[in-house]
């Protein structure tokens, strides 16, 4: 019986512990995709601005590195239209 004891002892102790946790860890990841998020809308921008400003000295490679960055990013093709299927009554 002491061993069991011991055991729900720890585990009272231990709970309240991994609550803080989750916690913790649920700020930390809504932390990193707002960062994520902003350095994406920011590198955005600072490709957009690049790309009007071709030309302008220094901002050819770091258009050249955005632009392999967000490669495939653009605006999708309309997809084809499938093809049609008759249905017959069985």
């Amino acid at each position: 019986m002491a061993e069991l004891e011991k055991d729900i002892l720890f585990y009272e102790r231990l709970y309240p512990i991994n609550i803080a946790l989750r916690k913790l860890s649920e700020l930390v990841d809504s932390t990193l995709i707002a960062a994520g998020s902003d350095a994406y809308t920011g590198a955005l921008d600072v490709y957009a601005y690049a790309k009007i400003n071709s030309g302008v000295s220094g901002l050819e490679e770091l258009r050249g590195m955005l632009g392999n960055r967000f490669k495939g990013r653009g605006v999708k093709k309309e997809a084809e239209a499938p093809e049609e299927i008759e249905i017959t009554n069985l």
